[in-house]
């Protein structure tokens, strides 16, 4: 691994429940990176497999690992590991996901050349990206607070956040507490896009819209995320009734199978 010559320093921060099978896949994704992560933390959210023991057997020295005592969700475990963190910048990872090789040395190159960008994401897929070739610059698109609103399209796995004690997801939301996330930190700073599938994912990404058997509670937490938009903007509460239709809309045409101008799904 190679550390490049930046101000930018990338912490990595692996939420974990009972995930054995795959958090090792998650940490060796981060660990492997042509440009070395400023430090690897994982929390563990009071798993009850042996997802501690597999962890310190093969990653014990290299990691840091912190064990929570009760189990309170992803919003609270992310929000420990970014309590930790100390790079500039945190970079989420599922443990279930990974990582393009070159995901941090082309997000630390879009920072480095951009450092006013507060969220930086990408796109993912659930192919295989081993062989897929990166550019040197890779190209940056600007994205408005306006061009988030019509549903989440950043799976946590694909942002790369600045570390501001401000930003923290919100631990009373069990469902699309990242999409509140982003909403707030896009309101006030500049988001960016960067159109790589720099992660694979190995389920699908459940948004407000997405394939998931917890489909409903997903687009409850999307409409929370909407209702908590008055909080950054008490005239919000003029477009508020809007964006639930539109939600809602979509979940209706999302459980019927009617497609058509649904494309935010």
């Amino acid at each position: 691994m190679v550390q490049q010559d930046t101000n930018i320093r990338i912490s990595v921060v692996i939420p974990v429940y009972n995930g054995s099978a795959t958090v090792c896949r998650a940490i060796a994704s981060a660990m492997g990176q042509t440009w070395a992560p400023y430090e690897v933390i994982v929390v563990d959210d009071a798993s009850t497999d042996d997802t501690v023991q597999v962890i310190e057997a093969q990653w014990k020295g290299d990691v840091i690992l912190i064990q929570k005592e009760r189990n309170a969700g992803s919003s609270a475990a992310r929000n420990a590991g970014m309590d930790k963190a100390s790079g500039s910048h945190i970079a989420f990872l599922d443990a279930d996901d990974e990582w393009h090789r070159d995901k941090l040395r082309v997000a630390g190159a879009a920072l480095t050349s951009q450092p006013d960008i507060a969220l930086l994401y990408h796109s993912f897929t659930m192919r295989d990206i081993d062989a897929d070739v990166l550019p040197d610059k890779p190209e940056v698109i600007s994205r408005t607070f306006v061009q988030l609103l019509p549903g989440n399209k950043i799976a946590p796995s694909c942002a790369v956040l600045v570390n501001d004690a401000a930003f923290r997801f919100d631990p009373g939301m069990r469902h699309t507490e990242d999409y509140e996330l982003w909403l707030r930190v896009a309101y006030r700073n500049r988001v960016a896009y960067m159109p790589y599938a720099l992660t694979r994912i190995f389920r699908m990404f459940t948004s407000g819209g997405g394939i998931s058997s917890a489909r409903w509670k997903m687009r409850k937490g999307e409409l929370v995320a909407y209702t908590r938009l008055v909080r950054l903007n008490p005239l919000f509460v003029c477009i508020v009734p809007a964006l639930w239709a539109w939600s809602l809309m979509r979940h209706l045409m999302k459980m019927t199978g009617i497609k058509g101008i649904v494309k935010q799904d």
